[in-house]
């Protein structure tokens, strides 16, 4: 049977690296470990043969190159899926941009242009220096909230200036929501750990170095009105896609049993887990499109249930800000939005070009009216009395460990 592709890489790797370290106490030599190929599905030292396939036989790959990460899985391939797994791939690799189909609708601001930029090999971003650019393998998202302490501490709500995943890019005319050339990042050193740990192994007495980012995000970077102040900033980074679909293949029945026993020993969330019954908090269940119920998984802060509405379903929304049929409006904030109604330049270079969908009546009032209304996230970028921006069809099927999930939309037009 042809195993088909998926993520074992890591793992063949690192067995490769433990038997080329290890010698042969009869002959004194080194072993000769072949390729890792040679022990996928073999029990072979302390690995035993199903601790090969992390995803189960098909949703594991026998590949080990570099590029095992971007492969279908054995079921997709079984199931007859992989062609609509290369669509899918095609979406999620592709820049968007704002005029040329299939790949339009970006914009009109945005915090990446693909998938791929904050996925590279489908793994998670890498770690930027000094400045914060919207970029291939940057997969730092910014957190911005009002610190509760009012300096610099860990806790407090989001600003509602930008959009709780801050924007920095943007298509002409408009500027976006947050200068990113005005961002900066400092790599500093832990001194001592809060704890009162030392900074060093307790077997062996060997110490160990710990940095943390420091991001500053001046007041005058913000294209907003009003522009926030009195913020804190940290970095979200990103994680591998790989292994979603494991994740929406554990039955119910086994999370709650996971919940169950890690109460008897720590205080779970009381949003998700009631103690007390030892069942399942009102909080951790979520009503999907159906109707019906499940409990949630997915994301960081476990907001989602399903991949028809989780990771990559909505990413492709408000990653890119693509439109579609179901999400009509814009990933903006209206404070962006006044901001480009009041900003001369916005108003200058539309008013220079009759064929803008925010032409308007061409008069400087009638464009800021028309800016601050379809910029809005409250507008319906299909149906509205401004401007009715265009459709066209499309289905994005998003690749996941065990196969496809289609989601069929309209993509706005500019």
């Amino acid at each position: 049977m042809k195993l088909g592709k998926l993520y074992v890489c890591a793992l063949a790797g690192f067995m490769g690296l433990g038997f080329s370290s290890c010698s042969d106490d009869n002959n004194g030599g080194t072993a000769n470990p072949g390729t890792d190929a040679d022990y996928i599905g073999k029990a072979v030292g302390n690995f035993s043969k199903d601790e090969w396939y992390p995803g189960g036989e098909l949703g594991t790959t026998d590949n080990v190159s570099a590029g095992c990460y971007q492969d279908e899985t054995p079921a997709t391939q079984q199931l007859g899926l992989v062609s609509e797994f290369n669509k899918g791939e095609a979406l999620f690799e592709r820049n968007f941009n704002s005029n040329t189909a299939p790949f339009n609708g970006l914009g009109p601001v945005a915090l990446r242009k693909s998938c791929l930029d904050c996925h590279p090999g489908y793994g998670h971003g890498k770690r930027q220096e000094g400045t914060y650019r919207s970029v291939f393998g940057n997969g730092y998202l910014l957190a911005i909230y009002k610190p509760n302490d009012g300096a610099n501490s860990n806790d407090g709500d989001y600003i509602s200036e930008v959009t709780g995943m801050p924007q920095t890019l943007a298509t002409t005319p408009f500027l976006p929501p947050i200068d990113e050339s005005k961002i900066t990042i400092e790599w500093k050193h832990v001194a001592s750990m809060e704890s009162g740990l030392a900074m060093r192994f307790p077997d062996n007495g060997e110490t160990f170095d710990l940095t943390y980012p420091e991001v500053n995000i001046p007041k005058n970077a913000f294209n907003t009105y009003p522009q926030p102040e009195n913020i804190a900033v940290r970095l979200e980074s990103t994680i591998g896609v790989i292994g979603t679909g494991l994740l929406d293949a554990i039955p119910e029945d086994s999370l709650k049993a996971q919940y169950a026993a890690e109460s008897q020993y720590i205080e779970l969330n009381p949003k998700f887990w009631n103690k007390e019954a030892n069942d399942w908090a009102p909080g951790a269940w979520y009503t999907l499109a159906d109707g019906k119920k499940a409990i949630k998984r997915f994301t960081y802060a476990l907001t989602r249930a399903s991949l028809q509405d989780g990771p990559g379903a909505n990413a492709i929304w408000n990653i890119t800000n693509v439109s579609r049929s179901d999400r009509p409006y814009l990933y903006t904030t209206d404070a962006w939005a006044e901001a480009m109604a009041k900003n001369p330049t916005v108003i200058s270079a539309i008013k220079s070009d009759p064929n803008s969908p925010y032409h308007a009546d061409g008069t400087d009032e009638g464009i800021a009216n028309a800016v601050r209304t379809l910029l809005s996230p409250k507008t319906n970028q299909f149906n509205n009395n401004v401007h009715n921006f265009p459709r066209c069809r499309m289905t994005v099927s998003m690749r996941f460990w065990y196969g496809i999930a289609d989601f069929p939309f309209h993509v706005r037009e500019t």
